[in-house]
């Protein structure tokens, strides 16, 4: 089954390795994730204007969306 992150970006739910929320995950140590996977361009951000919400992590990429972690986990079920 896939996973619709938002725009038009879907993704295989067997493939979500988590997913975060971008509001409750600011310390220090996921600001330093997101830094070093940005240099390793292994993000993918899914807003154009939006604020991105929550962080999908893959095996091997990231995925920035503007659906809430809590609407993603929803569609997973």
């Amino acid at each position: 089954m896939l996973l619709h992150l938002g725009g038009d970006i879907s993704v295989y739910k067997k493939d979500v390795v988590a997913i975060f929320d971008l509001n409750s995950t600011s310390n220090a140590i996921t600001k330093d994730f997101l830094d070093a996977a940005k240099s390793e361009k292994s993000i993918i951000e899914i807003t154009n204007k939006e604020k991105s919400k929550s962080m999908v992590l893959l095996s091997s990429k990231i995925y920035l969306s503007p659906i809430s972690s809590t609407t993603l986990q929803k569609r997973s079920e």
